[in-house]
């Protein structure tokens, strides 16, 4: 594993998404707010209630969210 990938925050993710997407509204209030632990409750919630499953990303930061997957979601990654 790449040692820069471990000192990567779990807020990371945040960096990755588009916040000016409606359906992230509340991920981005509560960033704005400064809670982040919310804004992941939040975007967890998206994640697992949305009706169309899917998720654009820019190629240049593919590895980053394949980085980010393997760190905080291993066990998750692992089941799929």
């Amino acid at each position: 594993m790449n040692a820069d990938v471990r000192q990567i925050s779990p807020y990371a993710v945040f960096a990755l998404l588009d916040l000016e997407l409606p359906a992230l509204a509340l991920v981005k209030n509560a960033l704005s707010q400064a809670r982040q632990d919310d804004a992941l409750i939040e975007l967890h919630r998206y994640l697992t209630r949305r009706s169309t499953p899917g998720w654009r990303i820019e190629d240049n930061r593919k590895q980053q969210l394949i980085d980010y997957v393997r760190l905080y979601c291993a066990d998750e990654l692992e089941a799929v």
